[in-house]
Order: C-alpha cells, then sequence, then structure tokens
C-alpha cells in the first residue's frame, strides 16, 4: 500500500483560513519554499485584494493572522475533516481537534466549541527543540514541518503548551 504524499503547511495553506495582518502596494511576489525556490503566489481568484497586497510584499515583511469567531462555531467538525482531507491523514491522526466544554449552571447549560489549530506562535517553543531542524518559521511567520525530514523525536509535542502537535508514525495506513 502506497504512503500518502505528505506536504508542507505552506503548501496547504489556503486563503480561506489566512488574512493579512498588514498590507502594502507592491507588484505580485512567488513564495520561496523551504528550498529557497521559487513558488507561484496565490492565484488572483482566490485571493482578496489586501491579500494580494500583503502577497506582494517580500517575506519577511508578511505577517499573517487567523480569525476565528467562537460565538458562530456550532462544533460541526467541517474544519477537522478538511483538515485530514486537505493534509492526507490516516484514520486517528486530527491536527485541528474542537474541544467541547458544557458551559453555565442549569438551567441554564450551553456547549461552547473551540477549535484547536496550530497556534502559529510569535516565538514558536516547538523550533528550536527539533534537533533535525525539521520544525523551522518561515520569514513571514508561518510554523512548518519538513515531514521527511522528521526523525520522530516529539520534542516539538512536548514543547508546544497548546497541544497543537501530534506524532503519525504510519500505524494506522
Amino acid at each position: 500500500m502506497a504512503t500518502p504524499t505528505r506536504r508542507s503547511r505552506s503548501q496547504r495553506a489556503t486563503a480561506a483560513e489566512s488574512v493579512p495582518a498588514e498590507a502594502a502596494d507592491a507588484s505580485p511576489a512567488t513564495d520561496p519554499g523551504p528550498a529557497g525556490d521559487a513558488q507561484p503566489a496565490l492565484p488572483a481568484a482566490a485571493t482578496s485584494p489586501s491579500d494580494e497586497r500583503a502577497l506582494a510584499k517580500p517575506m519577511e515583511q508578511r505577517k499573517w493572522v487567523m480569525v476565528i469567531d467562537l460565538e458562530k462555531c456550532i462544533g460541526c467538525q467541517a474544519c477537522t475533516v478538511s483538515c485530514a482531507a486537505e493534509n492526507n491523514l490516516p484514520p486517528g491522526v486530527v491536527y485541528r481537534p474542537v474541544i467541547s466544554e458544557e458551559v453555565g449552571e442549569f438551567p441554564n447549560v450551553r456547549k461552547r466549541f473551540i477549535p484547536r489549530p496550530c497556534m502559529q506562535c510569535e516565538n514558536p517553543p516547538c523550533v528550536p527543540v527539533c534537533p533535525v531542524s525539521a520544525t523551522w518559521m518561515r520569514p513571514d511567520g508561518i510554523v512548518e514541518i519538513d515531514y521527511n525530514a522528521c526523525i520522530g523525536c516529539r520534542y516539538c509535542i512536548a514543547a508546544c503548551p497548546y497541544n497543537a502537535r501530534t506524532a503519525d508514525f504510519g500505524e494506522f495506513y
């Protein structure tokens, strides 16, 4: 059975999940991958004018944020399912769980849902602990993982304060 193809986070990122924290006017840009090879920017149809302005900036000047409106989250797990599909994950491995908790007191009890993706920390503790540099931060602040370079030491899992890292050793596929 063939092993699923793994892609880096930059290859998986979508315009729908990320919004630019700031933007500036310039010409369209390319996205250098971890090896420095230039990749074309997102297609114009998938970007807004502010995305295009941000992508036109040099990589070092870009900053990205993810906005999740917790008031609108109904716990449908669509983000978890789409993340698993996009990342070609085997059964049992989840990169983006949705945590549910009950809040309030009877009779005013309700469920609250909290999606828990990688928080893309400004100073990610998972990066310096990786002995083979399989986890690194791009110049624009996105934390990347090179699955082919990872040796499975799990130091990144121990270092993450959000429990957002998981280990997948191919046991389920």
